[in-house]
């Protein structure tokens, strides 16, 4: 059953329910969760309330002292149910293009399954999805473990880490790299992670104003300047544009010709100069692999420079020029 309740209820709502011996936990976007045996009611901040369980007399009771409160029933096609397991949250909402629009836009890891008409995205994207649906729906969590916020938590507390690695002429590495902007253009972030015999680093960095294509390209760039040693380096991003760029032999011809085409500047010739210099010192191999698919190195890049877009101190990235650099 869902309800809506004054906020200026909110206090005399969870005072009943302390008399009536029900527990509370402060949860993202909601006042309060309030749980005892057989029965759950989630109270959100916009006064919406979701009341399951299996206790029909207690359920009948709260809903009797809800009436009083002269509460308004929400229409069945305003709710929408989210539901986790260990990688992945399932979305079933009615469909409004309004929130279709915004949840295509504002996150990268959504998938729709026409078989089973549902969206699902990464965990990792969870309060992004949650903010988004609670603008258009109330959001029931079928199952909230304590798993997704302790996931969370980590996420949040763990920086990137920066030690540097033992590394020796002719090592075998493996790089994964990512790029991100809030807005494109926009403030911008990259990341990479650089794993050799059994240790790894992770490398972050950002802009306040640039383009996904630049931080996929920098993400790279960042990496290979930190070796000093020639090594076999394998590249992992699911970049099309950067990997195919480099192991189609695309920068190096744009490169001969001067960086000049149909009369205009390459996009992002600046880094893609860079690019080249650097890979040069090494025996580099690009592989282009899906995105968002569960590879683990792939989601942290991700995570990390998706974090670096939200900062307030990032510098300016002098190379960029939004005339000559438009996104791909």
């Amino acid at each position: 059953m869902t309800l809506i309740i004054l906020p200026s209820q909110f206090v005399e709502f969870r005072t009943y329910l302390n008399r009536n011996g029900f527990k509370f936990e402060e949860r993202p976007y909601q006042a309060f969760l309030a749980k005892k045996k057989g029965i759950a009611i989630n109270l959100y901040l916009n006064g919406k309330i979701v009341i399951g369980g299996t206790d029909q007399a207690e359920i009948n009771q709260i809903e009797d002292y809800l009436a009083s409160l002269k509460i308004e029933v929400v229409a069945k096609e305003k709710v929408a149910h989210v539901s986790y397991d260990s990688q992945l949250m399932t979305i079933i909402t009615p469909y409004i293009p309004e929130f279709v629009e915004e949840l295509k836009t504002l996150t990268k890891s959504r998938r729709w399954n026409q078989d089973k008409k549902i969206w699902t995205c990464l965990r990792t994207e969870r309060d992004k999805v949650i903010e988004i649906m609670s603008r258009f729906f109330t959001v029931i969590e079928d199952n909230t473990p304590n798993y997704i916020s302790e996931y969370n938590t980590i996420a949040a507390i763990h920086p990137p880490s920066m030690t540097p690695l033992e590394i020796q002429a002719g090592d075998q590495l493996k790089i994964w790299t990512d790029g991100a902007c809030s807005i494109n253009p926009g403030p911008g972030g990259y990341a990479a992670i650089i794993a050799n015999k059994g240790q790894r680093t992770e490398i972050v960095g950002g802009f306040s104003k640039t383009t996904n294509n630049r931080m996929e390209i920098m993400a790279v760039i960042a990496a290979l300047a930190t070796l000093k040693v020639e090594c076999k380096v394998e590249i992992f991003s699911d970049s099309a544009y950067l990997i195919n760029s480099m192991s189609k032999g695309w920068a190096k011809r744009w490169a001969v010709i001067g960086w000049v085409r149909n009369k205009k500047r390459v996009p992002n010739w600046d880094l893609w100069e860079k690019l080249l210099n650097l890979s040069e010192k090494h025996k580099v191999t690009f592989i282009w692999i899906k995105g968002h698919n569960l590879q683990a190195e792939n989601e942290r890049c991700d995570e990390l420079a998706e974090a670096i877009t939200r900062r307030t101190d990032l510098p300016v990235d002098t190379g960029y020029n939004e005339l000559t650099d438009p996104e791909k």
